[in-house]
């Protein structure tokens, strides 16, 4: 988690934008999923506010986090009951039967 304050120069679009694409290689490359958690404002003030004054983005960021950890989990349980072996090699969810992904999906829940 983190916050990306517009300045005076063009580095916040240089920074911002190899941040996103950093973070989505690691996702890509470890087949983990990674939650992008990062504030992009244009003053402090803003990403204050969006830290925790009037919301607080960093607790959606950890929970979503929480929730894709279980999912994963879930759809690992699966997929090893269907192949009949508690050893999994590393998948990813395209490489999942769609019965495992319907299966591992959270239940909807009321907000």
């Amino acid at each position: 988690m983190g916050a990306i304050i517009r300045g005076q120069t063009p580095h916040f679009d240089y920074v911002a934008a190899e941040v996103s694409k950093g973070i989505a290689a690691v996702g890509f490359q470890t087949g983990v999923p990674v939650v992008f958690g990062v504030l992009t404002t244009d003053t402090l003030q803003q990403a204050l506010e969006r830290a925790g004054i009037k919301s607080n983005l960093g607790w959606n960021y950890a929970m979503s986090a929480l929730e894709m950890a279980s999912l994963m989990k879930q759809m690992k349980s699966v997929l090893a009951a269907e192949n009949g072996s508690n050893h999994l090699a590393a998948s990813t969810a395209a490489t999942l039967p769609a019965t495992a992904l319907k299966s591992a999906a959270p239940e909807p829940t009321a907000t």
